[in-house]
């Protein structure tokens, strides 16, 4: 992974798409809720949604140094 990517289980949904916008693709291929649920922690969301909350995590990383590396 890229040096300076990171993704806190703690952020909201919103912080982390301010953060790494590339994420949008995987909240969306995992249904999560952009909108109206985009201000939960990404734990209560991934539990919310019944959602691995690892792979989730793995996702957004995945997709975050792959952004973060093309800047």
């Amino acid at each position: 992974m890229t040096a300076g990517i990171a993704i806190d289980p703690s952020w909201t949904v919103n912080d982390v798409i301010a953060k790494y916008p590339d994420t949008i693709s995987v909240f969306n291929s995992f249904g999560l809720d952009l909108c109206c649920g985009a201000d939960e922690m990404l734990s209560e969301a991934a539990k919310e949604s019944e959602i691995d909350s690892e792979a989730l995590m793995s996702a957004l990383l995945g997709v975050a140094s792959r952004s973060g590396e093309s800047k």
